[in-house]
């Protein structure tokens, strides 16, 4: 602001941010937590994977944060210009809006934990950032888009939850559960199931060729006599 009289120039600017950490849950029945892996990624098919975030070997439910290539704990901050830039044209009670999409799954590793059961869940983040002239605010929810079992749910089945960490306000995280079972897994191990099949026909072919051989010997005695 200048007076009239050519005195000194006040600027203020506006420059506001806004931050939040992407966090999940994993839980495991029936046998003990392992080192498990979860994964943020910005595309459906994750091939973009921002950050991991990997179990601890003790407690069976755990909520973790992602940690980005050097370590450090992923905090996903919009700032003014990354809303103004925005394709997305807001609506008639603030100023302009941007969503952003990122996407939580469970790493496969049933081939080190093959008595395990993972969940092949897939959750959509979606993050609604917003300028309202008093600063950016963030709305994040989430949606479940694939189930335990790895089949796509319809658009019409989806439940979308508002992100937090107090389930008693109706605020959740994405969870993956996994289960612990000491039988031979039947997905994910025909490896280890042909292996087990070969062994089998080997003792068979043996007894059998043990069979044979005493018969023989059996027969072969008679006509010495």
């Amino acid at each position: 602001i200048a007076d009239s009289g050519g005195g000194s120039t006040f600027t203020n600017k506006y420059t506001p941010s806004v931050s939040w950490t992407p966090k999940a849950t994993k839980v495991v029945e029936g046998g003990e937590m392992k080192e498990f892996t979860l994964q943020l990624a910005t595309d459906r098919d994750f091939n973009h994977i921002i950050g991991t975030a990997v179990t601890s070997e003790n407690e069976n439910k755990q909520t973790h944060s992602f940690l980005d290539d050097n370590g450090k704990e992923i905090e996903l901050t919009y700032s003014l210009s990354d809303i103004r830039n925005s394709s997305d044209p807001g609506d008639s009670t603030g100023g302009p809006s941007k969503t952003l999409k990122y996407y939580v799954r469970e790493k496969n590793e049933r081939s080190t934990y093959p008595h395990y059961k993972f969940d092949q869940s897939v959750y959509k983040l979606t993050v609604v950032a917003k300028d309202d002239d008093a600063g950016i605010t963030t709305n994040v929810t989430y949606t479940q888009i694939v189930d335990a079992e790895g089949k796509e749910i319809p658009d019409d089945k989806r439940e979308k939850k508002q992100y937090g960490e107090d389930a008693n306000a109706g605020q959740s995280l994405p969870t993956f559960t996994n289960t612990y079972s000491t039988s031979l897994p039947l997905s994910g191990m025909s490896g280890v199931t042909l292996t087990y099949l070969a062994g089998a026909a080997v003792l068979c072919a043996a007894a059998a060729w043990m069979h044979i051989r005493r018969k023989a010997n059996a027969k072969g005695g008679k006509r010495r006599e």
